[in-house]
């Protein structure tokens, strides 16, 4: 991906940037590279990633002049060759693939940000010359109705998952788990004429239903109220549904609200905020609203999919409305422990020394450059070999031993176990 993303450009920056999915920040700032350090992107991206929590981005568009270690601005974006889509929502991939297929405008290449508990995906769109940032918003405008897109990926200086890179699930998503981000199709290094790009998107604006179909692919099976209309849709799920918003959006669900319904809106609103107590302090949910700009830039289908990982929750309001109204968190119901029978507990299987033990997730820790991965191959072979190498001799020899490399490439990798391995049994 940093190959194709990079290799589009011939001079500006590429920003990579981390944010933390516990403090809901960018607390870890960013870096800017030349296109050409690809090398330099892969090792911060990797160090940042191996952080607990910590996510990599990568900003498609070509920055100038953004501050040292820290976020580019909008102005900070002077062109780009690509634009692209952010699909989260349940059944958006597919709805997506299908379309962009019948227009004739597959995407230069896709990439999978998560599976569980649904699919989800990037879609990049390579741009047979440059455009600069005023006309790349209005492409990405476009491109994002005619698909019924995420909306949260518009903006010139938006950053997209890294491939290659782990996903961590944010708190509050329920169902997602820790998962690898893949480049899973690519369908050609495929570039659009920018304007042939524009009149596709513009033929197909974004029609009035687009928010009742997202709604109705989250409120399946009656799990709200359901009114006839999607704008009381979208009212229903706010009443039902806890706030476990990160603030920026937050404060975007609040302009679209009071956009689309004004002032009825308000006390649903005062309502959804109480609900989690440690998102703001007494009074400000009332500022925010009162100082919120009426502005229509996040659709009614976006509000729906930013209130949406919570269908479990929807099915619980359903069956009763107050309990997310009375209580801002889940009642602890203490069990008593019931002691098994040591004789009958299973011995560990250890397979290396004290530290590795079948079917447990064991960590080696310390700071960077002082020999973790070289460590690791050095166990991986013993462990393959049977042979007591650093004087610590494997139980039984494995008939495989998977490794894990979520950067270089597979012949880097080879290379080194074969470096490893050489040097120990040959050396």
């Amino acid at each position: 991906m940093l190959e194709l993303i990079c290799g589009a450009y011939a001079t500006g920056e590429i920003e990579i940037c981390a944010g933390n999915v516990f403090e809901g920040s960018w607390a870890r700032g960013a870096r800017h590279f030349r296109a050409n350090q690809i090398d330099e992107m892969l090792a911060y991206a990797a160090e940042v990633n191996a952080a607990e929590g910590v996510c990599v981005y990568i900003g498609p568009a070509r920055r100038e002049g953004a501050p040292e270690d820290a976020r580019a601005e909008a102005s900070h974006v002077v062109g780009s060759r690509w634009i692209w889509l952010d699909f989260d929502h349940e059944g958006g991939v597919k709805e997506a693939h299908a379309r962009l297929q019948e227009w004739g405008v597959p995407p230069t290449f896709w990439v999978t940000t998560g599976r569980v508990p649904h699919v989800r995906a990037q879609a990049f769109f390579l741009l047979s010359e440059e455009i600069d940032r005023d006309r790349l918003n209005r492409l990405l405008d476009r491109a994002v109705a005619a698909t019924n897109a995420d909306t949260g990926a518009k903006g010139a200086n938006r950053v997209m998952r890294l491939a290659g890179s782990l996903a961590w699930p944010k708190t509050g998503k329920q169902g997602r788990v820790l998962e690898l981000v893949t480049l899973t199709e690519r369908e050609g290094v495929k570039s659009y004429d920018p304007s042939d790009l524009e009149k596709v998107f513009a033929s197909h604006p974004e029609d009035e239903t687009g928010g009742k179909r997202r709604a109705d692919a989250l409120i399946a099976d009656g799990t709200v109220d359901s009114a006839s209309d999607s704008g009381e849709r979208v009212l229903a799920l706010l009443r039902a549904s806890p706030n476990t918003l990160e603030r920026d959006d937050w404060v975007r669900v609040c302009h679209a609200l009071k956009a689309h319904f004004g002032v009825r809106a308000r006390e649903d609103w005062l309502a959804f905020s109480a609900r989690y107590a440690g998102q703001n302090t007494p009074g400000e949910a009332e500022r925010v609203w009162d100082s919120a700009k009426p502005n229509g830039s996040l659709s009614l289908g976006s509000v729906v999919y930013l209130l949406g990982g919570w269908t479990t929750c929807y099915r619980q309001a359903a069956q009763a409305p107050t309990a997310l109204q009375t209580s801002s968190a889940a009642t602890i119901r203490p069990t008593p422990l019931t002691l098994p029978d040591p004789t009958a507990l299973p011995p560990r299987r250890w397979l290396y020394d004290r530290h590795l033990i079948a079917g447990f997730v064991s960590v080696t820790a310390a700071p960077g450059g002082v020999g973790k991965s070289s460590l690791a191959r050095v166990e991986a072979v013993a462990m393959a070999s049977g042979r007591a190498l650093l004087d610590k001799a494997p139980p039984r020899p494995l008939t495989a031993c998977p490794r894990r490399v979520v950067s270089g490439s597979r012949r880097r990798t080879s290379g080194q176990i074969g470096a490893t391995r050489t040097a120990l049994f040959h050396g």
